[in-house]
Parts: C-alpha cells; structure tokens; sequence
C-alpha cells in the first residue's frame, strides 16, 4: 500500500515537472555587507585613477541607490514568499475538508496559488538542472488532484441528472395481481417487469384484498335480500 502510494505521488510531481521534493525554498544568495564594501572600494580605486572626482561622486551615489533597490526587492520577494506560504496552508487545509461550495472555484485558486508559488521561488531548478518543489506546494498539488477528481465526479452527476430529466421514469405501476405484485414498463425497454413484494407484507395486502372482496359479496347479498 506505501508503495503504491508513493509511486502515485511520484507520478503526480513528475506530471508537474517536479524531479525533487524540499522541505523549504532556497535563498538567493546575496553578497554580505561588507564583500560588497570591498568590492565598491576597489572599483573606487579604479574609477578615482581614470575619473575625475565629481564623476565618482556621482557614480558612488548610483552604486549606493542600486544597492538600495536590491534590498528592496530582496525583501519584498522574502514577504511575498512568506504571503504564499500562508496561501498555499489555508488553501491545503480547506480542501482537505470535505464537500466545498464550488469544486470548479478550488480547482481555479489552487492553480493560481500554484503559479503565484512558481513565481516567488517554492518550484524551480537546483544545480544541474533539477528541477524542485518544497513540500507545501506538494501538498497543494495532492489537493489539487483531489479537487479536479471531485470536480469530474460532480459533473458526471450533473450530467447523469440532466439526462434523467429528459426521460420519462413511470412511477405509478400497471397494475397488481391476487398476491400484489405489481407490474412495470419502461419506454425503450421491451421486457414486463415484476416487483415482488416481501412474503409477509404480501400475505397482508392479499388478506386486506380477500377481504374486501367478501365485504362487495356481502353487500350485494343485502341489496338481494331488501329486493
């Protein structure tokens, strides 16, 4: 049973283009604080050599700014990472739950949080190409499997039901016989069918019938006799 289980599960990512499950996505490697100091200070050197100093004023305060601007989005995809992650749990536990409002509704956000996970980083390729997802977006993928299954499921029914209401289903039968067992026909069915019922509420129906069938004999016999 654990085998089959994880080869489906193996089958599932590979369908992804997932090779490896992590627990958590990678950081970006950033240069420390001061490796990009000595770096700055060295192209300094070099620039004050070939430069006038108003020109490496100028290009110290663009170098400053650009360093600034990384910061800033180093941080913003560190929240945005953080953001989806929080998504992705609500969105794995909720469809864990059972029956939901919409199938169709959890199939489209879980996709979306998907693709929004790709884009901050929780699905990409190590070194040498090996391509990753961390084990939440794993998750996501498992509930998304099951919600497009519960989604097919429930449009088949849909489907089954419309075509019921197009057909006439009889709900009256054609009539009984002395033991009560009552017979059916179906359109588009050639056969008669017969619907047994149980002995002991057979036996029942058939003594209420025998006896109103003597109750009519008496009744006539009484009309008789006034005659």
């Amino acid at each position: 049973m654990q085998l089959s289980a994880a080869i489906e599960e193996t089958v599932m990512l590979r369908s992804h283009g997932v090779e490896v499950v992590i627990p958590r996505a990678p950081e970006e490697p950033e240069l420390s604080e001061k490796e990009e100091e000595k770096k700055e200070e060295e192209e300094e050197d070099r620039e004050t050599r070939r430069r006038p100093t108003r020109e490496v004023t100028s290009i110290k305060d663009q170098k400053r700014k650009l360093r600034e601007e990384r910061e800033r989005e180093r941080n913003e995809r560190i929240r945005d990472r953080e953001e989806t992650e929080i998504w992705l749990q609500s969105l794995v536990a909720t469809s864990s739950g059972g029956q939901q409002p919409s199938w169709s509704k959890t199939v489209k956000v879980l996709k979306d949080a998907i693709r929004e996970g790709k884009r901050v980083g929780l699905i990409g390729s190590l070194e040498g190409g090996v391509t990753y997802c961390t084990e939440l977006v794993k998750q996501a993928y498992k509930a998304l499997l099951e919600a497009e299954t519960s989604l097919r499921e429930e449009e088949r029914e849909r489907e089954m039901n419309r075509a019921l209401a197009e057909l006439f289903v009889r709900t009256e039968p054609l009539g009984r016989d002395r033991y009560c067992r009552r017979y059916w026909s179906f359109d588009g069915d050639e056969r008669l069918w017969v619907e047994c019922r149980e002995r002991e509420e057979s036996e029942r129906e058939r003594e209420r019938s025998e006896e109103t069938i003597k109750e009519k004999e008496r009744e006539r016999e009484r009309e008789k006799e006034k005659e």
